[in-house]
This record gives C-alpha cells, structure tokens and sequence, in this order.
C-alpha cells in the first residue's frame, strides 16, 4: 500500500485491529521519534529487520488483538509476576514523602474510609511515584550493547475497565484512581449493585455487562473488585477478555503494572 504521508502511513498500519510488531525504515530523528510515539505496536524495529526477536535482548508480545490474556510482554520484567499469587505485607510502609495535593484529593472525594484506610492509601499513592520513578516512568536498556540500542518502555492503557462486585472494600476504588492518576489511564467503572460504594459509577446488572462483553470489537482489560461474576468470567473467557482479579494491593510496582502496557 502507498501513503502520501508518514502520518497516513501511520493511519494504515494502526487500523489492522492487531499490533504484535512494526517496523520503520529512515534517516530522519524527527520522522523515527514520531513513528515510535503514534505506530500501536508491541515491537518496534527502527532500520532492521521485523522477526526474531531474542530472547533476554527484546521480550515479546503486541497490543490489541495480538495480545493474550493480561498482556505481559514474554520475557519482559512483568511475565512472571502475573503468574503468582501476592498480598500486602501485614503492615502497610509508611510513606516516605509526603502526598502530593492531587493524591490527597482522590481520597479526600472518597466516602466510608476508616483512618487505617487512609494511612494506607498514603502509603500507596508514595509507591505508586517510587514505581513511577524507578520503573514505569522511565526507558531501560538493560542488554547494555554499543551495536544496538534494545529500549524497554511503558505506555498507559486508553482505558481500563472497572467491575466493582459483591465484597469490595471501599478504599478499593480509591487504590486504583491513585494507580490511574499516575499512569495516566482513564478507569470506566460499572458497579453490580446500589450497595457497593463506587463514587457514583453507574449500575449494571451481571447479565447486561456480560452480554455486552460479547458484543466488543476489541479485547478488554477488567479489573474486577470484590468477589467476580460467574457470567462476567465466562463472557470474558468465550471472548478473548482479560480479566485481573487478585486482591488489591498497596505496592505500586504490582498496582500500577495494572493500567499500564508495555513496548519495545
């Protein structure tokens, strides 16, 4: 296919519904830094070839529907993690500095918090930078070779699906807009009763958003909040939706890697 433009080009390449690897061919530092922030893709290739990537030197996996369950890059930092079980230590850290404004307000808004509830989500919103900082904030080159350049970064979801059910704590919501807010990733939240507090988010019963789980042109990412919806997990399971559904957990290392997608 022929484009006039790079930007066209661009348009072409992004509307496949799929995106496991691209690749770009220029001279140009202007043109490669554009491409490289537009093109919806796991795997960028900038002047080489597009297939085999290596093992420990470029982790593997795509966006969209070229991705499989949670989407964790295979041989990428987060592969592994998404295969284990975690939970909080018994007692939260205490925040080694002080919230920031934006943090003190998403929990300021949220209601039905216990004083333990607040200490703890303090101490979420400072993980949350130090992850930030140290990890998902920043481009890593680990391989370190002079005749390449193998850059690992992250890039926010567009959106991440909310399902809060039966048995969700209050302060969970609130975890994950302090997780949102730092990454960047806009939470569309439903809720599956009037009882569960969710700062206002509409109700949808657990057939209707099963039903429309069935009917998305694109894969979806839920995190599910309190106990999950036997229709919810098999519409989900029949449709190629990915569905996290651990507890939620303070450390930002494992909360944020939840609104976030990976690219190399």
């Amino acid at each position: 296919m022929r484009a006039e433009t790079l930007d066209d080009a661009l348009r072409l390449q992004n509307s496949t519904g799929y995106g496991l690897t691209a690749g770009l061919h220029s001279l140009d530092p202007v043109e490669i830094a554009h491409w490289c922030e537009k093109v919806e893709a796991g795997n960028l290739y900038v002047n080489r070839h597009m297939t085999g990537a290596i093992v420990q030197r470029q982790s593997f996996g795509g966006w969209k529907r070229s991705s499989i369950g949670p989407g964790a890059k295979a041989g990428g930092p987060n592969y592994v993690a998404q295969f284990g079980f975690w939970r909080d230590r018994n007692e939260p850290d205490a925040p080694v500095q002080a919230p920031t404004l934006f943090s003190e307000r998403i929990i300021g808004r949220a209601s039905d918090l216990t004083e333990a509830d607040v200490h703890w989500l303090r101490a979420a919103a400072a993980s949350d930078q130090r992850a930030w900082d140290a990890e998902f904030g920043v481009e890593h080159d680990r391989t370190g070779l002079a005749s390449e350049s193998n850059v690992f970064r992250y890039r926010p979801l567009p959106h991440l699906e909310v399902r809060v059910g039966p048995g969700a704590a209050p302060r969970d919501l609130v975890r994950l807009r302090l997780a949102a807010a730092v990454t960047g990733t806009r939470l569309d939240v439903t809720r599956s009763s009037e009882r569960d507090a969710a700062d206002g988010a509409p109700v949808r019963s657990a057939g209707d958003y099963a039903d429309g789980l069935a009917h998305r042109a694109e894969p979806a990412r839920i995190r599910v909040l309190g106990a999950p919806e036997p229709e919810l997990l098999a519409a989900a399971a029949a449709h190629g939706h990915s569905v996290l559904r651990g507890p939620v957990l303070l450390s930002g290392r494992r909360s944020c890697s939840a609104c976030s997608a990976s690219r190399r």
